[in-house]
């Protein structure tokens, strides 16, 4: 993977946990207030977010180290073989 690759997909991942915290919070937050609750969906939506932007975080990084050419998979990029 080129510098250039692993800075974008460095600078992206964080700002993916943070939106999904915040429309995990942000549905909670507009349930609780339809239902008359105090921050109860909040915190569950917010811990839901967290975990589904972890889970997402987690797929991105497995799905990038997959299939480029480099030693790790085995290829060789000199074009010798």
């Amino acid at each position: 993977m080129k510098f250039g690759q692993q800075l974008s997909m460095a600078l992206e991942l964080p700002v993916v946990i943070i939106v999904f915290v915040l429309v995990g919070g942000g549905i909670g937050y507009f349930l609780d207030h339809w239902l008359h609750r105090e921050f109860v969906f909040t915190l569950i939506g917010g811990g839901l977010g967290f975990a589904a932007g972890i889970t997402d975080v987690i797929r991105r990084v497995l799905a990038n180290g997959k299939g480029g050419p480099g030693p790790q998979n085995g290829n060789d990029s000199s074009g010798s073989g």
